[in-house]
């Protein structure tokens, strides 16, 4: 996974040394104009970054990990995108965090945990960005979270769930960015979806699913933003 700012990219993943064999514990830094590795190093005691969102200089991490730079943070942290150092920020996820999207002073967060920021959450939170409490948003999806991003008052999550939002949503979902309701949007995947980004008129996803937005699609799609049906669009 990857994040970027203007001089700098940081890379997530599962590995033990980059560049020129030095040692980076799955989260590092990159030059971006000369791929050059950087001092930056928050020390992780990991098994894996699986996600990475930037806002306000901090550097949002999700994974599978214990500790970051000498402290400890279950599964998600903040990080400061200079020092390297552990921010305040600590909700202290039970299970893994899959994906993070930043939105203002807000993460909305998926993943496989059931309590995060102090509160049950069911695989979907939304937490603010200073010490990671847990906010009201709360969609009580009854499968994991994989995916999540959010365009103007939605937030559109993929996952193996099969209702999240208080309806029944197969695989994807559109959801309020006030209490976490679904919205009418259903596009109603026969698999997972895992991964998926939003553009000006269209939602991309991608998974392990044959048929989604009404038609016949493997693996990947373009779905309407207005209605959920799959767009002409098809990869090749």
């Amino acid at each position: 996974t990857l994040g970027a700012t203007t001089d700098r990219i940081f890379l997530g993943g599962t590995f033990t040394t980059l560049s020129t064999w030095e040692r980076r514990n799955d989260l590092a830094a990159l030059d971006a104009r000369t791929g050059t590795l950087l001092p930056w190093n928050p020390a992780m005691n990991s098994i894996n970054v699986n996600t990475i969102a930037l806002n306000h200089g901090v550097v949002y991490v999700g994974g599978l990990f214990s500790s970051v730079a000498g402290q400890p943070r279950a599964c998600l942290a903040g990080i400061d995108s200079i020092t390297g150092q552990a921010t305040a920020f600590n909700p202290q996820a039970d299970g893994t965090v899959s994906a993070i999207a930043a939105a203002h002073d807000r993460l909305y967060v998926g993943g496989q945990f059931t309590h995060i920021g102090g509160q049950a959450r069911s695989y979907a939170a939304c937490l603010d960005t200073a010490l990671g409490n847990a906010l009201p948003w709360n969609p009580g999806s009854d499968d994991f979270v994989d995916a999540i991003a959010v365009a103007g008052d939605r937030v559109y999550v993929g996952g193996l769930f099969s209702q999240i939002g208080g309806q029944p949503r197969a695989g994807v979902a559109a959801l309020d960015t006030s209490g976490g309701s679904a919205t009418i949007w259903d596009a109603s995947a026969d698999g997972p979806v895992d991964a998926l980004a939003v553009a000006d008129t269209a939602v991309f996803v991608a998974g392990d699913f044959n048929y989604i937005g009404g038609q016949g699609r493997d693996g990947i799609a373009a779905l309407s933003r207005v209605t959920g049906q799959a767009l002409p669009w098809v990869a090749k």
